[in-house]
Order: structure tokens, then sequence, then C-alpha cells
């Protein structure tokens, strides 16, 4: 978790090179998403999920819908 651009999507997809990367400071992940990759023999699961100080949604809703998913695990 964290701001907007920080760099989630990009440091997931170094390792998973499945998620979608943004190109500039606006929002580009706009939900929760699983990233599975295989390191050291290991299955490893990343989750990448909307960044805070978001383009278009309130930091509470954001906040909101990562409690509400993880809650279903």
């Amino acid at each position: 978790m964290g701001v907007t651009g920080a760099g989630k999507s990009k440091f997931i997809s170094h390792l998973s090179k499945t998620a979608v990367v943004g190109d500039d400071i606006k929002s580009c992940t706009t939900s929760i998403s699983i990233h599975a990759t295989f390191l050291d023999g290991l299955n490893i699961y990343l989750i990448d999920t909307p960044g805070f100080d978001d383009t278009t949604r309130p930091d509470t809703e954001i906040l909101r819908e990562i409690a509400v998913w993880l809650k279903k695990l």
C-alpha cells in the first residue's frame, strides 16, 4: 500500500511481469489484483492495490475497498 505513483505496480511488474504500470502520476491501478510469481523455489503472490491520493477517489474509499477485500481472505 502507498500513495499513487510510489511504484507499487512497477515493483510487482519486475517480479511477475503481469502488473499494468502507469507512466505518470495519474492513477492507473483501479482495483486490487493478485500477481503470482515463482522465486527461489517458492510460489509468491503479490497484491497490487490502488494508491492513496488517487486522482479519482478519496482515501477512505480506497482503504474501505482494501479492508473488504482482505476480510474475504
